[in-house]
């Protein structure tokens, strides 16, 4: 079982790891086949060529179930202090945003994995049109909303913090409408091609395979610009900032989330370049994983930004029992000289 494969980081969250994952599986345990089933002419591959096969369903069913798993057991994980930080506090439209986007994401991977765990054992999907329809969605533009707003609100937030000047927050609502705008309707023409495609019933094709991977390229492709150019700004912005050392430069970066926002650039970046390569039907599910991985960092940075605000607003008391706390205690010895 999952819970003695992973080492519990407290004995008292065991009861509730096991509760969760037994009832997701319970949910995600394969249903009797749709209506949507393509005949199939012959048994599927075995071994390797799975890996590469466009119908491959083992390949589907283990990447959602990454996706699905990593962002459940981070969000076990984190629970605790999201109650703390954010639950128990004064609402903010970006904890609303966040949080949102947060159940948004774990409801959307749930819903993908149990309909990507009822494909049959053949080599070609068995769901509705609807629901495939709806999985195209989440996969595409819905993962693109959900991702990209909550690093825009974030990275706005944490510039805000840090630095008062307006031009860069302006420059950087500027270059997110523009790229959001091209990425939403690259999306858009991707889905209205392949809606097409799943209504005239394409033989012999896989359900998420039918996503048109030229406007899916212009999509990713357009966040991956934007991450770029954001990187960009927040480098110049720190070196055109008064500094005693360059040194100082790496100091402000991290402070204003710059190299987290890299990371999540470089998770983009592979949702794109999965899109290009087209290597089966990982080239469309991969980029599960990189969403998964990429709220689990903006939601983690959420938390560690509303713990700054915390303390720097007086209200350590609410993060720490001062009770409990070690004391500390500081000797200092004056030494006089005698005339």
């Amino acid at each position: 079982m999952l819970v003695n494969l992973i080492a519990v980081p407290c004995p008292e969250c065991q009861g509730y790891i096991t509760s969760v994952l037994g009832a997701t599986y319970e949910y995600l345990r394969p249903s009797t086949p749709s209506t949507w089933a393509p005949a199939s002419s012959g048994s599927p591959p075995h071994g390797l060529m799975q890996l590469f096969d466009p119908a491959s369903i083992i390949v589907a069913r283990n990447i959602t179930a990454v996706a699905l798993s990593l962002t459940l057991w981070d969000h076990v994980l984190t629970f605790g202090r999201e109650i703390q930080l954010l639950w128990r506090l004064r609402w903010s439209p970006l904890q609303v945003l966040l949080l949102l986007n947060r159940y948004g994401a774990i409801a959307s991977m749930i819903f993908i994995t149990k309909n990507v765990a009822s494909f049959s054992h053949m080599s070609w999907v068995t769901v509705t049109n609807e629901v495939c329809q709806a999985m195209i969605i989440l996969i595409t533009v819905y993962c693109i909303v959900n991702s990209a707003s909550s690093q825009f609100a974030l990275l706005i937030h944490v510039h805000k913090l840090f630095d008062e000047r307006s031009a860069y927050r302006s420059a950087l609502a500027v270059g997110f409408i523009a790229c959001f705008s091209a990425s939403i309707t690259f999306g858009a023409l991707s889905i209205k091609q392949t809606f097409a495609a799943i209504q005239n019933h394409v033989p012999g094709s896989l359900c998420v395979n039918l996503l048109r991977r030229d406007f899916e390229i212009g999509m990713w492709g357009a966040m991956v610009l934007y991450n770029v150019y954001v990187f960009l700004l927040l480098a110049i912005n720190a070196m055109h900032r008064p500094r005693r050392s360059d040194s100082e430069i790496v100091a402000r970066l991290l402070q204003e989330g710059a190299f987290v926002f890299l990371t999540c650039s470089a998770l983009r970046l592979s949702q794109l370049v999965s899109s290009v390569l087209t290597v089966g039907v990982q080239s469309i599910l991969v980029p599960l994983v990189a969403w998964s991985i990429d709220g689990i960092l903006t939601y983690r940075l959420l938390l560690k930004v509303k713990a700054v605000e915390m303390v720097t607003e007086g209200r350590i008391a609410q993060l720490v029992n001062l009770a409990e706390a070690p004391s500390i205690q500081v000797y200092h010895e004056v030494y006089m000289q005698e005339r």
